[in-house]
């Protein structure tokens, strides 16, 4: 079994809030491939500590390279579901969907249909 990417920050005070806000509306993403990967990956850049944004290749982990925590993919979680209209369940918080750019743009696309 792999273990959730934020098994131990659902049950603390932003983990709930996350959970509050509003968890994906449905809403479709009509945008291409090359955008989704765009978008997510300015947002990364924007949103969390990169020291060298031109060495980050999209299947670069962002766990690995402590770019993001457990606590920051909650962040990208609420950023994937406010911008994309996606609903990322709990056992789909997951390495595979959710580690590196080119895995969240794809487990994006997946989830929309594109």
């Amino acid at each position: 079994m792999v273990p959730s990417l934020t098994e131990n920050c659902t049950s603390g005070p932003r983990g709930k809030e996350l959970k509050r806000a509003g968890r994906g509306a449905g809403l479709r993403y009509s945008g291409d491939a090359m955008d989704v990967t765009a978008r997510i990956r300015d947002y990364i850049v924007k949103n969390f500590y990169v020291a060298d944004v031109s060495a980050l290749s999209d299947q670069a982990s962002l766990l690995e390279q402590g770019i993001i925590d457990s606590t920051g993919v909650l962040e990208v979680i609420a950023f994937l579901e406010r911008t994309f209209g996606v609903r990322v369940e709990d056992n789909e918080m997951l390495p595979d969907n959710l580690d590196s750019v080119e895995r969240i743009a794809a487990f994006v696309k997946r989830k929309t249909g594109g």
